[in-house]
């Protein structure tokens, strides 16, 4: 179990994963007394179910997660860090620091990029 409170959709993820049958079955409840006590409302706990199912799907499918997010990382940071070089090819006078972010703010997704892949690749 990842979280504290969301085992309902953590062993939904995982009988999903090991291709179990799933079914549902009809309860009544009984009425509300009070106020959760495990989450302040409704929003919180849709952001508390998320992160458990990100990290469960990071922990069944780490290599599309890993190899998406570096994918990702890596067209962005190539598109940022060439559109220095396109710039210097078509401005007569590229002296100067025009369009500096965009070179750095590409090389560092293109070793955010590497960081992923790494970690993908990484032994657990």
């Amino acid at each position: 179990m990842i979280g504290r409170f969301n085992f309902a959709a953590e062993t939904t993820i995982q009988a999903g994963n090991k291709r179990l049958a799933l079914a549902t079955i009809t309860i009544e409840t009984n009425p509300k007394t009070r106020e959760s006590r495990l989450f302040k409302s409704s929003w919180e706990h849709v952001r508390k179910s998320m992160v458990a199912m990100l990290n469960s799907y990071t922990m069944y499918k780490p290599y599309t997660v890993f190899l998406s997010i570096g994918g990702f990382f890596f067209i962005l940071g190539l598109i940022l860090s060439s559109t220095i070089s396109i710039w210097c090819s078509t401005v007569k006078n590229p002296n100067g620091a025009h369009h500096l972010q965009s070179l750095v703010i590409g090389a560092v997704l293109l070793n955010a990029s590497f960081v992923s892949v790494t970690l993908e690749l990484s032994p657990t």
